[in-house]
């Protein structure tokens, strides 16, 4: 099974988690791990951590991405990046599939499960949705982040599945715009289209993948042992987790994180956040201190307040959705910001 991803040294504690997770739930693993800065690929390197192959941001590089890169900001120049690096993968690489992942994931069982349903399925590619609740903002989180999530993308080294990584490419070529509203909303919104322009795309069905924030208040906390973690997916499904995509956490100095699952609305399992970040917290630290002193790395904090983009009103129920929102955080937000004991 051959996975890739994408990062820099600013990500280079969450990267070695995702990297030290899949090592902990599966021996039958390749991850190329394109390093966009010279700090990640010399650290990457020297730690030379099992089933992780580096490659240094410059054998991606041509003319256009030069371009790109300069007028882009960093996030979009990344998202434009997605389809490249699996393309790279495929052209370098003997392989029979490539599925890309992002950086702040976390597995806790095999990806494999993932892999071979969709291998089951006969497939050009494969997509996971974001399963956003029913709930009033579901409708407005469709439009603006898409129905579909970049985070857990197989595609195959076959000409139809070729084809539509070089459509989706084009696509990121021209935009990867991280705007609210835009048609793009980076490299995501672009999945919308792969079931309406292209055949034999499958739907991930297991729902202990794309477990995350945005839609963490369908789920609780069934049961865990050692090695597992058993939810319960709106109340009737028994799953167990395979990943969880930790999207929007951020450090605000070395001992307060600031997590953004209470941003949105919905009953939480407080035990199920406790066990997924603290855990997932402490790891980050661990690599955080081990970077410090092995490397001299120094992450920056973050505000504890993220600016967000402006949503442009289409209709009532959008303005209904953000002033739901907006009043979710006014009473929980606080509980976004957790303290790291020592």
């Amino acid at each position: 099974m051959d996975l890739c991803t994408l990062f820099d040294s600013n990500y280079l504690d969450r990267g070695i988690a995702l990297c030290e997770s899949l090592n902990r739930v599966s021996n039958h693993f390749r991850l190329f791990v394109f390093a966009f800065d010279e700090p990640a690929c010399r650290i990457l390197k020297e730690l030379n951590i099992g089933n992780v192959v580096v490659i240094p941001e410059e054998k991606i590089l041509n003319d256009e991405l030069q371009r790109i890169k300069k007028e882009r900001s960093r996030s979009e120049y990344c998202w434009t990046c997605t389809p490249v690096i699996m393309e790279y993968v495929f052209e370098h690489y003997d392989v029979e599939a490539c599925t890309y992942i992002d950086a702040d994931m976390f597995f806790y069982d095999s990806p494999e499960f993932i892999f071979e349903e969709i291998k089951g399925k006969k497939c050009s590619a494969s997509i996971i949705e974001h399963r956003f609740p029913n709930n009033i903002t579901r409708d407005t989180n469709l439009r603006l982040h898409g129905k579909y999530c970049v985070e857990f993308n197989t595609f195959f080294n076959t000409e139809e599945s070729r084809g539509i990584l070089a459509w989706w490419k084009k696509k990121c070529f021209e935009s990867c715009s991280m705007k609210l509203n835009d048609e793009s909303f980076g490299d995501q919104k672009y999945l919308d289209e792969w079931e309406k322009r292209f055949g034999s795309i499958h739907k991930v069905e297991n729902t202990g993948a794309g477990v995350a924030p945005w839609n963490l208040s369908d789920y609780r906390l069934e049961s865990k042992d050692l090695n597992n973690i058993y939810l319960i997916y709106r109340e009737k499904q028994h799953t167990k987790l395979i990943f969880y995509h930790f999207q929007n956490l951020r450090f605000i100095d070395e001992n307060t994180v600031y997590i953004g699952v209470y941003n949105e609305i919905g009953r939480k399992d407080i035990k199920l956040i406790r066990e997924l970040y603290d855990n997932y917290v402490e790891e980050l630290k661990k690599n955080r201190k081990m970077l410090k002193e092995r490397f001299g790395i120094i992450f920056r904090g973050y505000e504890d307040r993220k600016k967000g983009n402006k949503w442009r009103y289409t209709g009532m129920k959008d303005l209904v959705a953000y002033i739901c929102v907006y009043i979710n955080c006014l009473f929980r937000g606080k509980r976004n910001v957790i303290t790291i004991k020592d």
